[in-house]
């Protein structure tokens, strides 16, 4: 599978292709609509309007395949920059509290010893609890 930036740049320039084939059928269209304004002429050129029209076709076509791959690889980015569902999720169970706990040993845990290090004293936070 592309990474997110090789989509991108993918994107960007079937844009730039799409910007271009939009461009040349504006121009197409122009020039047939300048060939057809000299139709009655007696030396009208009815086979490069032939010519024109086929071209059109021709580009309409490949602009309709461009649109639809650009539509494809936006779909592949928004997928890209989406985290998955797993990394989002929170799967933390908590711990099972103790079933009996001796009074004594809760004080400690919480004064510290009974004959405290002289380090940091007994009280709570220290060393010793």
């Amino acid at each position: 599978m592309a990474t997110c930036p090789e989509i991108e740049t993918q994107l960007v320039s079937l844009m730039q292709e799409s910007e271009g084939l939009a461009s040349d059928m504006k121009n197409i269209k122009s020039q047939m609509a300048e060939i057809a304004k000299q139709a009655g002429h007696p030396f009208g050129n009815d086979e490069l309007l032939k010519e024109l029209q086929d071209q059109l076709v021709a580009d309409d076509a490949e602009l309709k395949r461009v649109k639809a791959k650009i539509a494809a690889l936006r779909r592949e980015l928004r997928v890209c920059r989406t985290q998955p569902q797993h990394i989002l999720d929170i799967s933390y169970t908590n711990p099972e509290h103790p079933k009996q706990i001796d009074g004594l040993f809760a004080q400690t845990v919480a004064f510290g010893k009974q004959d405290p290090t002289s380090v940091l004293g007994g009280t709570f936070p220290s060393l010793d609890a």
